[in-house]
């Protein structure tokens, strides 16, 4: 979050990295000497890494967020001010630290209820993630969801991801999917799913707003092409080609894409 006086008053902008069913903004800087690590001895032959939390799981989703910041997808202190809150085992902190940074709402949907904020980013753009998730089940799959039958979902999931049938993409977004909304249920993860959408919230958004996209998203393509085309002339949309190797929010190219973002965000700000 930036602030700067002026003659306008304050400019807020929020930035956002979408990645699966994880926000983050920025938070107030870590006071390292409260952060209590365990760390092996590197002269040993045995030597471990570094476990951020004692709890696998988490160690391993605070390590990914903490793999971005070189190339600017993040902040150090704000990844580690969050793990230091997180109680191992405790699924409830570890939602509420990361919630904290994210106030749980995406930048976009956020800039429509909250006056202060002048400018957002989106990267990428993301129209409706928990209908665009649905919609590539089979269709009887769908039917069975739209008729609210819990059982028969979940069984239905449950079966084929256990069989051998099942690739590793659909096993991890099942596993990620319940994992990240702390269920057992894949009806209940899909249904808390449906309300990621911005429809209905777009014409609410004042802008300006800069929207990413990918040519090579495997996940949400296209989505960030919808995004503006509802925001209209409040949006910029810029569109990484495949030639720049940058997939999935900005997997592969953070470099490029915060520079891109950066500069556009520099506009925003001088306008200030």
């Amino acid at each position: 979050m930036c602030e700067r006086s002026g003659k306008r008053g304050y400019c807020i902008v929020y930035v956002e990295k979408l990645s699966f069913m994880h926000e983050k903004r920025a938070s107030p800087r870590l006071n390292i000497r409260h952060v209590n690590l365990a760390v092996s001895s590197s002269t040993t032959a045995n030597a471990t890494m570094v476990q951020l939390n004692p709890d696998s799981d988490f160690h391993f989703e605070i390590l990914r967020d903490l793999s971005a910041a070189v190339f600017g997808g993040g902040d150090i202190s704000e990844v580690l001010t969050a793990a230091y809150q997180i109680v191992p085992g405790d699924f409830e902190s570890y939602s509420s630290a990361f919630d904290t940074l994210a106030n749980n709402l995406l930048a976009p949907r956020a800039s429509a209820f909250e006056p202060r904020i002048r400018a957002a980013l989106a990267l990428d753009g993301l129209y409706e993630f928990g209908p665009l998730l649905l919609q590539a089940f089979p269709k009887p799959l769908i039917t069975i969801f739209n008729t609210g039958n819990q059982t028969a979902f979940n069984d239905e999931i449950n079966a084929y991801r256990a069989s051998p049938a099942a690739g590793t993409q659909f096993r991890w977004i099942v596993d990620q999917g319940t994992w990240a909304f702390n269920t057992l249920s894949p009806f209940d993860w899909m249904a808390q799913l449906q309300r990621y959408t911005l429809e209905g919230i777009t014409d609410q958004i004042p802008g300006p707003i800069f929207v990413a996209d990918s040519a090579t998203d495997t996940f949400t393509k296209g989505q960030g092409a919808i995004l503006a085309a509802k925001l209209g002339k409040c949006s910029t949309y810029y569109k990484f080609d495949a030639a720049s190797g940058i997939g999935h929010a900005g997997v592969g190219g953070y470099v490029m894409q915060n520079q891109v973002a950066y500069d556009w965000f520099q506009g925003i700000l001088d306008g200030c």
